[in-house]
C-alpha cells in the first residue's frame, strides 16, 4: 500500500488528499502506510454485483467480479 500510494502522489504532484479502497485493504497498517502519503484511506464495502467481467484486452486480462477467475483471449 505504501509503494501505491509513493507512486500515486509522485504521478499527481502530490494532489491526492483522500483515496477508497475496498475491503481487500481493511486494517490500520493499510491507513498509516497511505496515511504516510498523505492520503487519508476510506474503507468501503460495495454491493453484491451479481456475475460481471472487468476486462482489459490490452494487458491480456479480466477478472470475473464473482469471485471466479476470468481470462482475456
Amino acid at each position: 500500500m505504501q509503494q501505491l500510494c509513493a507512486t500515486l502522489q509522485e504521478v499527481t504532484g502530490q494532489s491526492v488528499e483522500m483515496a477508497w479502497a475496498d475491503q481487500g485493504y481493511t486494517g490500520e497498517d493499510a491507513k498509516n502506510q497511505a496515511a504516510k502519503q498523505g492520503i487519508d484511506l476510506r474503507i468501503i464495502k460495495l454491493p453484491r454485483l451479481g456475475r460481471a467481467l472487468c476486462c482489459c484486452p490490452a494487458a491480456g486480462w479480466s477478472v470475473a467480479l464473482d469471485g471466479s477467475p476470468g481470462f482475456a483471449a
